[in-house]
């Protein structure tokens, strides 16, 4: 026989910003925590530019909100979040590079300030075409120092598509 133990809610977080593309505002799609941070990406807020935000953990009060510094219509930005050492790492996977639409872009900002510190860009251009992207950035996580960022839709030839690839950065030498 298990038993289960139940917890209390300690703090409900809701979002700070209402607005929302047709889908809704999709606020808590992806949530990540580290170092006292709560990380909440809302891809649908903004006209579906995204938005993503730092909480402190123990409060809930908003620290930070971070938007798409690429303005761009359905980038997806807050898709998926990871946090670790003070750094967000928020994924737009829907972001178009270099022309290549849905290639997908990773940025990575102070989790106290919300300032932006770096791009990190797709690093395969898409090989099966030039209008069909990777979708760099749909899954992200992170510790210590590493940042691991998921590729779904990377593919080797046009004939066969989504395999699939992972990346690995040191998220201080960026």
């Amino acid at each position: 026989m298990t038993s289960a133990r139940k917890s209390a809610q300690s703090i409900r977080i809701t979002t700070p910003n209402l607005s929302g593309g047709p889908s809704g505002v999709e606020f808590g799609i992806s949530v990540a925590v580290g170092g006292g941070i709560i990380a909440v990406g809302a891809p649908g807020q903004n006209d579906l530019g995204g938005s993503a935000y730092t909480f402190n953990q123990t409060t809930g009060a908003l620290m930070s909100s971070m938007l798409n510094p690429q303005d761009i219509f359905k980038g997806d930005f807050g898709y998926a979040v990871a946090i670790s050492e003070g750094i967000v790492a928020v994924g737009a996977l829907g972001n178009d590079v270099n022309s290549i639409v849905e290639s997908g872009v990773v940025h990575t900002y102070n989790a106290t300030t919300g300032a932006l510190l770096h791009m990190i860009d797709n690093p395969a251009k898409p090989q099966n075409s030039s209008t069909s992207g990777d979708y760099f950035g749909y899954s992200l996580t992170a510790g210590g120092n590493d940042l691991t960022v998921g590729s779904i839709k990377w593919c080797t030839k046009q004939t066969v598509r989504n395999i699939g690839r992972a990346y690995v950065y040191d998220l201080k030498k960026r």
